[in-house]
């Protein structure tokens, strides 16, 4: 399994600022995780110009994730699998911050809406909506990001999980995986929503208790930075490359 970070994340999380977007390739699968902002679609154009891409994967609507879609361009059309809510309105602070694509930039994609957990090939799981059963979570100006979402991949050392905020919560999220997959979650991968010091310290060391490898990339803040790095965990910068 080999993972490239495509975007170019600032050192302060910054949604404006800060895009997410994994090339992944693993089960003879080429996904796009993600298709962070404007800013990065000159390198994802650039690290994906000689691949045939299976699938565009959306971990949630925010537009540090989506913006991408209305600025790439394919020979083929191609699949974009996401949860129907990713393709509403978001609103923060009075801005939208959704993927807003008109009904013409729609047309470029084939979109598959599913809320439900979807196979992609015999070993990757798109997840679908992750019930909140066991953490609570904050809302976004009333919107509670039903549609965070991500992907599950099943290889030789365990199950892999790549998220892109993880707003539906790190212990909801992976109990969901627990109840539904019988291999262990070997590894979490991407953005882990740590942007409050009062809860991020709890979350760190579950994570860390229960789970073998650990790559912090996105969503999370200099206070969580730094106790991962007490752990000997370091956040994944852009354009590094994760092979499993």
């Amino acid at each position: 399994m080999k993972i490239t970070i495509l975007h170019n994340e600032r050192t302060s999380f910054d949604i404006e600022k800060s895009g997410f977007c994994l090339l992944i390739e693993f089960d003879n699968k080429v996904i796009l995780f993600d298709t962070g902002l404007k800013n990065d679609i000159s390198n994802i154009l650039d690290k994906t110009k000689n691949l045939d891409i299976d699938f565009i994967v959306l971990s949630h609507g925010h537009i540090d994730h989506t913006e991408g879609l209305k600025y790439l361009s394919f020979k083929k059309i191609k699949k974009v699998i996401c949860h129907p809510k990713a393709l509403e309105e978001k609103r923060f602070k009075s801005k939208n911050i959704g993927l807003n694509l008109s009904i013409k930039e729609t047309k470029k994609y084939d979109l598959i809406t599913t809320n439900k957990i979807m196979q992609l090939s015999n070993n990757i799981f798109f997840l679908g909506e992750i019930p909140r059963k066991y953490e609570k979570v904050a809302s976004i100006e009333k919107d509670a990001v039903l549609d965070d979402t991500g992907l599950v991949f099943r290889t030789t050392k365990g199950l892999v999980l790549v998220i892109g905020c993880g707003h539906s919560g790190l212990k909801n999220i992976t109990k969901y995986i627990h109840k539904n997959f019988k291999d262990k979650l070997y590894a979490i991968i991407g953005g882990f929503h740590l942007l409050d010091d009062n809860t991020t310290t709890e979350k760190i060391l579950y994570l860390i208790k229960n789970y073998k490898k650990i790559y912090p990339m996105h969503c999370i803040n200099n206070f969580a930075i730094d106790l991962f790095k007490k752990y000997n965990i370091d956040k994944i910068k852009a354009k590094k490359i994760i092979k499993i």
